[in-house]
C-alpha cells in the first residue's frame, strides 16, 4: 500500500450476525443471514468475510462443505477467533463439537460486506 490507500477489506462493515448453536450434528450458517438471495443484507450485497468466534466449548470445522467429525477439521477452542475469507468459505462452513467438549458451543459470526 502507497500514499495512505486502505484495502477494500478495511473497508468492510458489519452487515449481519449470527449465533450458531454446535453440538454432535454438523451444521453451517443460514444462508438467510449472509447470502443477498435471502435479502437479509442491505442493498442484496452478499457477505465478503466472516469474524467468528468460538464460545462455550470446542469445536471442529471445516470451510470445503464436507461434514467435520468429533475428531477431523480445525480445531478451535472456546474464546478463540478464526476468519472465513469469502463468500464460498462461509457458505461451505460446518461445525461439530470436539470430542473433547463436554457440551453445546457456540459460534457467532459477524458477516462483513
Amino acid at each position: 500500500m502507497s500514499g495512505g490507500t486502505r484495502q477494500a477489506t478495511d473497508r468492510l462493515s458489519s452487515r449481519r450476525r449470527e449465533a450458531l448453536t454446535v453440538s454432535s450434528a454438523a451444521v453451517g450458517f443460514s444462508s438467510a443471514k449472509y447470502n443477498p438471495a435471502g435479502t437479509a443484507l442491505p442493498n442484496g450485497q452478499a457477505a465478503k468475510r466472516a469474524e467468528c468466534q468460538c464460545l462455550d466449548d470446542d469445536i471442529r470445522y471445516s470451510k470445503d462443505g464436507t461434514d467435520p467429525t468429533a475428531t477431523t477439521g480445525f480445531q478451535v477452542t472456546a474464546g478463540q477467533d478464526f476468519v472465513l475469507r469469502n463468500i464460498d468459505e462461509i457458505a461451505r462452513f460446518r461445525a461439530i463439537s470436539d470430542s473433547g467438549a463436554g457440551g453445546d458451543a457456540i459460534v457467532t459470526g459477524d458477516f462483513l460486506g
